[in-house]
């Protein structure tokens, strides 16, 4: 199959990640609002779950499609990925929280 971005455009595929990235970041923000229960919401915790995993899937979509247009670099996101993931291990130990 031919890729979506090459159907559609880079600037539409990039268009459209960044509408499911507001609509992932609603769906975290939704969900957070369940687990806190300070601000009541009408969804059952099974419906926030259901659209938290689709959100999470049509993003890692949109992510596929920008790897098949060679928009982003896989090999680079994964280096960046494993200093972000140290470095957020190191702040969790130096304010005391166990990583292990």
């Amino acid at each position: 199959m031919k890729p979506i971005g090459d159907i559609i455009g880079i600037s539409a595929l990039l268009e459209q990640t960044a509408e499911e990235c507001n609509e992932l970041a609603k769906a975290c923000l939704k969900l957070s609002r369940k687990f806190r229960n300070e601000n009541p919401t009408p969804l059952t915790f099974d419906e926030i779950m259901d659209n938290l995993n689709e959100e999470i899937a049509d993003i890692s979509l949109c992510i596929e499609e920008l790897r098949q247009v060679k928009v982003i670099d896989p090999q680079t996101i994964e280096s960046i990925y494993a200093t972000k993931e140290k470095r957020w291990y190191e702040r969790l130990k130096e304010a005391g929280e166990e990583t292990e």
